[in-house]
């Protein structure tokens, strides 16, 4: 059996994480604990996108005030988040991103702006945009995370 066709039988998994993430989100105002007292917070910010199946029509909710409503809406209509924005935000730094729910893939990725100047330090500008990219995801390591709470 192809890779694509085991990825096809497990493809739910992925809009079951975006609405896993979502529940938590809402339900944890946005704080996602790290261990050792560290937290970030992780909010859907402003655009869901639901289906239902591959090829019927998509819901798209934009927007602060109306996307909860809509996106629970189409929630009970048994359509799935396939992507959603997300913003993290790590002490003053903050990041935004929209997550595929098929493959786990990011898009529009933002990082927060560099402080370093090109005119000063063009070398600097790029390793501190590197570092911002990383930034966000080295606190993720599995063994500081605690299990569910």
């Amino acid at each position: 059996m192809q890779l694509i066709e085991r990825a096809a039988n497990y493809e739910f998994l992925g809009g079951e994480f975006l609405v896993w993430l979502w529940f938590r989100s809402d339900t944890r105002e946005g704080r996602f604990f790290l261990g050792e007292g560290e937290a970030v917070e992780l909010w859907f910010d402003g655009r869901i996108v639901l289906q239902k199946d591959a090829g019927s029509e998509k819901v798209i909710c934009v927007g602060e005030s109306s996307h909860p409503r809509e996106a629970r809406f189409a929630l009970a209509e048994y359509k799935t988040i396939t992507e959603a924005m997300l913003r993290l935000v790590m002490g003053e730094d903050e990041w935004t991103f929209i997550l595929d729910s098929t493959w786990l893939n990011f898009r529009s990725f933002k990082t927060p702006r560099v402080a370093q100047d090109i005119e000063k330090d063009s070398e600097g500008l790029f390793y501190e945009k590197l570092h911002l990219i990383e930034k966000p995801w080295v606190p993720w390591n599995p063994s500081t995370v605690p299990s569910s709470s």
